[in-house]
This record gives structure tokens, sequence and C-alpha cells, in this order.
């Protein structure tokens, strides 16, 4: 039986398949480990790229193909109830790992700190046309060093590990199944394992993160993107309703509305603006934790107030 069940999901990742499924394979380790390869109907020649890598490493890569389309949600559920690990990480199919000991590293850990339910290291960013990866911080949000461990409450309210960075002790006899119609699926995902035990920020960079145009998350407009976060932080909330994490859910909850509607304004869709601060006040929480972010809220309404006068300043007929 394998040690680790790798999942790789991809849909039209006929350019970068090959670097993410050779980065796997190149891991140099002491133990067996299984590739399971998501394939999501692609239009382009990812499958083929899959069948040819099966065919080479039968004794390693277990492919499942859909056909049609079935989504990131239905594709991940999928590949999870596929893995036989003690130990699982994950990879999309348009980013990569860039070290040999990638794995090993991770796995000696956890294997020497049973507390520890998963592990992370830092990962790089690579823009389209972009020649070399800038290094991030960990998990996107500037984390405050040295700090290297982490509980669950972190992982509530930020994205706090990149997932392509993580391994994973397998604690969960299941998950639940909303966590499979949310998108993005990473930060709930994260959450739900954080909930078992302590997190460790190992050292190193060693993995790349890919934006393109092509990417799940960069391919939806920033409209639906919002929608999604919001969506995805209301299911969460509902997870953990009655739980001494509720109010954490719910400032988080409600400062995300608040961001998205500043974007929104930055963007010069007020419409879509005034939405998110409807959001923001339609919100399910106390008025001590509006409170906490009346400043957030005043400032937000202020720049779209401003932002308001000054489109119809434009739109409104010159005087001769």
């Amino acid at each position: 039986m394998p040690k680790v069940s790798v999942v790789v999901l991809t849909r039209n990742h006929e350019a970068y398949l090959a670097q993410a499924l050779d980065s796997v394979l190149m891991q140099e380790v002491d133990f067996a480990y299984e590739l399971i390869v998501g394939e999501d109907g692609s239009t382009d020649r990812t499958r083929s790229i899959l069948e040819d890598y099966a065919q080479r490493y039968p004794a390693i890569i277990r492919p499942i193909y859909h056909s049609p389309q079935v989504g990131v949600g239905a594709n991940l559920r999928a590949c999870f109830a596929a893995c036989r690990g003690q130990y699982l990480a994950t990879l999309e199919g348009d980013d990569y790992w860039t070290a040999p000991h990638k794995l090993q590293t991770q796995v000696t850990w956890l294997d020497a700190h049973p507390d520890y339910v998963f592990c992370f290291h830092r990962h790089s960013v690579v823009q389209a046309g972009q020649p070399k990866p800038a290094v991030a911080p960990p998990g996107g949000p500037p984390v405050v060093e040295p700090k290297t461990v982490f509980e669950f409450a972190d992982f509530l309210t930020q994205l706090v590990a990149h997932i392509s960075t993580v391994v994973f002790r397998q604690v969960l006899p299941a998950l639940p199944e909303w966590l499979f119609t949310v998108y993005p699926i990473d930060i709930p995902l994260l959450a739900l394992y954080a909930e078992h035990g302590k997190v460790k920020l190992l050292p190193g960079c060693h993995s790349v993160y890919r934006v393109h145009a092509g990417g799940s998350w960069s391919a939806i407009s920033r409209e639906r993107r919002a929608q999604h976060y919001v969506t995805m932080h209301q299911k969460l909330r509902l997870h953990y309703a009655g739980t001494a994490y509720q109010n954490l859910l719910a400032i988080a909850h409600a400062r995300i509305c608040l961001i998205i509607a500043d974007e929104g304004i930055q963007a010069g869709n007020l419409a879509d603006a005034r939405r998110f601060i409807g959001h923001f006040w339609a919100n399910d929480t106390t008025y001590a934790i509006k409170r906490q972010l009346w400043k957030s809220v005043a400032g937000v309404s202020a720049r779209l107030a401003k932002s308001t006068v000054t489109q119809l300043l434009r739109a409104a007929p010159r005087q001769a």
C-alpha cells in the first residue's frame, strides 16, 4: 500500500501538465506513493498527455477520467475517494514542485510529530510570460515571522498555506458534502484538517503557483470570484455554527464583504460595491461584531459616496 497519495487535478493544461507530473515523479523517497490524476473533460491534448504518462508509469499513476466536465468539486471528491495513503498531497495540473526531496522531508517530519495534522512550506508565484517565479509569503496574506506553528483559528480567517505546499495526515474519515460545492475549496479544506491538530511551516520554498489566463481561478470574472468567496464563507460559518468559533467566522465573513465592496469601487462597479455593503449590513452578526468593523465600513462607504458623486458629475450634461 502507498504511504502517500498525491492528487493532481487537471483540465485544459496541455502546456503545463507534463511539468506538474514530472515534478511529482522526480521525488526521491524511501516509501511507496501513488499519483491520482483527475482529468476533467479537457478539450485540448491534456487527456492524451495523461494517457501517455499513465502507460509509462502504470505502477504509480492512477488516472480518473471525466466526460463531460464535472467541475472541480466533483473531480476532487472522486480523487479523494480513490486515495489509499496515510498522507495526502495535492497539486494543480498547471503548478509544479521544485525540490526532489519535498515529499520525503514533509513525511519524515510528520512521522516524527504525530500531534501535527499537516505541514507546509513557502511557494513561489510565476505570472504568464514572467521568466522567473517570485517567492510568496507563507499562504498569500503576510504572516508575521517568526511564526511557524499555526492552529485551527488561523485557518478560519485567511489562506495560510497554498494547497500545493501541504502534506496532510489522513485524519478525516469523511469530508462534508458541502465542501465539494464551494469554490475556492482550499480555505475550508485546510480549516477542516487544522481542526484536528497543529500545523507546521517548514523551511524552504518548494512549489510554484502559476498565474495565467486559463487558470481555474484566473479565468473567473472578479464579480464571480466575489460571489464564490461569500458563498464559501457562508458554508464555513454554517459548519461551525454554535461553536466557540462562530463569532470569528462572522467577523471574517463581514470583512470579506467590505473587501469585495472596496474592490468594486476601485473597478468602477459601484452597483456591485453597493450590493456587498448591503450584504455586510444584512449579515446575521451581532451589533457588537459590526462595531468592531465600523472604521472599515465607514471608509468603504465614504469611498463609495465619493465615487458615486464623481460618476454622476461625469454623466451630467455640461452647461454651455
